[in-house]
């Protein structure tokens, strides 16, 4: 599959009118942006999670050093990575998983981390993560697909996580938590959700095989937004 072919019957990569500069995906019948910035998406890497996912374990996910870790599209040079390795040295493995061998530039890049998680199985053996974090992928697909990729994201997310296993999605639009959430969990696998951040920038989602299973998020007083 080429890269970006997921969007080549619906969406196409143009430049913004106001800036002329800034990459975005646009549907030409509606006119819906899948990913309006402010910024190329040269410099994610650079801003995603800078200083933010430390301290987001340290409060609420205490690491041993059993853990493993998955850094899911976090590109060649990923930040989370090189935190966490200086953060927490004595974990099992942070696993930077990404379809790319080198840098690519614009919104291809994401196309392409994108397609990778559909196939997290081929890296990641079956129920082997304790905490997985993406940054800037899930929220960028289109909400409407033959197979749903949303759906297929998630799944094959939750089929690689322990129970009790947690990822971290960031930068999740407000459709993401609202029209889509139950969905996307009972179906994907998942079957809680809580936000966290300004703004809720962030998305919890949590994997038990017991629903009625306190987590280390509920035992500090962090609210579900959903339990299935």
């Amino acid at each position: 599959m080429a890269s970006g072919e997921i969007f080549t019957d619906s969406y196409v990569i143009q430049r913004c009118p106001k800036t002329g500069v800034t990459l975005q995906l646009v549907n030409p019948l509606t006119g819906d942006l899948i990913y309006p910035t402010n910024r190329s998406l040269d410099g994610v890497n650079e801003y995603a999670f800078k200083g933010l996912l430390v301290p987001f374990l340290d409060k609420f996910i205490p690491l041993h050093p059993d853990c493993l870790l998955a850094d899911i599209g976090g590109g060649e040079y990923s930040r989370c990575a090189v935190e966490l390795s200086k953060r927490y040295p004595d974990i099992q493995a942070i696993i930077n998983i990404d379809l790319i061998a080198r840098p690519l530039k614009g919104v291809q890049k994401a196309i392409a981390l994108a397609e990778d998680l559909t196939r997290l199985e081929m890296f990641l053996p079956h129920e082997s993560i304790d905490f997985a974090y993406s940054s800037y992928l899930l929220p960028m697909l289109p909400r409407y697909t033959g197979n749903n990729i949303q759906i297929v994201i998630l799944s094959a997310l939750a089929g690689c996580m322990n129970s009790g296993g947690m990822a971290l999605i960031h930068e999740s639009p407000g459709y993401f938590r609202r029209e889509y959430a139950q969905q996307l969990l009972s179906r994907g696998g998942f079957n809680r959700m809580y936000a966290y951040g300004v703004g809720d920038e962030f998305l919890v989602l949590s994997k038990f095989e017991d629903p009625t299973k306190t987590s280390v998020l509920e035992s500090i007083g962090l609210d579900p937004i959903i339990t299935l």
